[in-house]
């Protein structure tokens, strides 16, 4: 089952790597006040750790403001897109590795902050994950998680499921609360949040580790 997940989510993604950023480059206005928020929450002294990076968009972003960012996702072609753009970029304190979110090969409390952007609502099992980032962080470590809720009004779950016949498949659908509910269930207290109005709302989430 576990390797059935695997094989099934590394074959989409690396399948779209090629389309990712031309794709995202329509949600610019949304990713552009997530950048204006995150980017002010990050710290020269940082060792961060982000989660299904991409082909990088947000790592590019992340990792001139931080000592060291650890980034990691779990499709091939994804990372050698995002390893090309960081060499192009002379980024030197940025690590990419191909790994499952699920299980993380990073040492218990490793990170200061951990960044999960755009990603949760897309996962089988969010709660394995975000209990992977709890153990992976400091205590009072920072989790940085922007999710798109897909259940927020009829609007967001009508667009969600005509996006789900294309493939991208909203596997949960929060509502804003549900996903802050998510958070704070997860071990995290939410610190701060923010609305970014898009057609499907996009939950800026700022919460902090109670593990560890």
């Amino acid at each position: 089952m576990e390797k059935d997940r695997i094989n099934k989510e590394r074959g989409f993604w690396s399948g779209f790597a090629g389309k990712y950023d031309g794709f995202m480059k329509r949600l610019g206005g949304a990713y552009s006040e997530m950048y204006s928020v995150l980017l002010k929450e990050l710290d020269r002294d940082f060792n961060v750790c982000e989660i299904a990076c991409g082909t990088g968009l947000v790592s590019m972003e992340i990792a001139p403001l931080v000592k060291k960012l650890s980034a990691s996702d779990i499709s091939p072609e994804m990372i050698k897109i995002a390893e090309e753009k960081a060499r192009a970029a002379g980024i030197t304190n940025a690590d990419f590795r191909v790994m499952d979110a699920y299980g993380l090969d990073y040492p218990d409390g490793a990170f200061d902050a951990a960044v999960a952007c755009n990603v949760l609502h897309l996962l089988f099992e969010p709660s394995r994950v975000l209990s992977e980032l709890g153990r992976v962080l400091k205590k009072g470590g920072m989790l940085i998680a922007p999710t798109f809720c897909h259940g927020e009004g009829i609007r967001s779950r009508l667009v969600s499921r005509i996006m789900g016949l294309a493939g991208f498949e909203a596997r949960t659908r929060w509502s804003l609360k549900g996903l802050e509910k998510f958070i704070e269930d997860s071990g995290f207290e939410v610190r701060e949040k923010r609305v970014i109005k898009e057609t499907i709302p996009l939950l800026y989430i700022t919460a902090v580790s109670r593990g560890n």
